[in-house]
């Protein structure tokens, strides 16, 4: 496996978020890519980096998709809540 294929199975195991169909259809019409990703996220190599990737991803608390703050729906909704906190903190001084 190599790094090339790391990257794209990363981005395929989320296309569905951003193409916005149900997971399970994510390859219809692609056989070939469905059967590449099948062998590659079924290797041990990628259940590790994927096993240490939800580690690190809880232990900063964000969400594994978005990489948001966990409870932050939205790039805006955070956007906000640092400039509000930005605000508050100047006026503390």
């Amino acid at each position: 496996m190599t790094f090339a294929d790391f990257a794209f199975a990363t981005w395929n195991d989320l296309i569905h978020l951003i193409i916005k169909v149900d997971e399970k259809e994510k390859f219809n019409g692609f056989p070939n890519v469905k059967n590449w990703h099948e062998r590659m996220t079924s290797r041990p190599s990628w259940k590790k980096i994927m096993d240490t990737r939800t580690e690190l991803v809880a232990e900063q608390n964000v969400d594994p998709n978005t990489g948001l703050p966990i409870g932050v729906a939205s790039l805006q909704e955070w956007e906000e809540k640092i400039a509000k906190k930005r605000e508050e903190e100047i006026a503390q001084q």
